[in-house]
């Protein structure tokens, strides 16, 4: 998901936090690699491997809360109405 500008301004657009893309893309790899260094005392603390990190890109939201607040309304409104679709006896 990372790579689609598009969605990374979506999505703070409707979270309304800025969303920052990782330098590494396969961050739950290199956090697992990371957890098992410091589990060996490779690394020496949290601190130096957060001297490692670094952001590709960063999108700021950029919508009006009113639009924003209407959105979600209607998102609300859509679940609502999806449930209770299946009945008991619907095997």
């Amino acid at each position: 998901m990372t790579p689609n500008n598009l969605l990374m301004q979506f999505l703070a657009d409707v979270l309304d936090v800025p969303v920052v893309r990782p330098l590494v893309a396969e961050t739950p790899s290199l956090g697992a690699a990371y957890a098992a260094g410091l589990a060996v005392n490779f690394w020496a603390d949290l601190d130096v491997l957060r001297s490692h990190w670094h952001a590709a890109a960063e999108w700021r939201p950029d919508i009006d809360p009113a639009l924003r607040a209407k959105g979600y309304r209607k998102w609300r409104k859509a679940v609502s109405r999806s449930l209770d679709w299946v009945d008991e006896d619907d095997d």
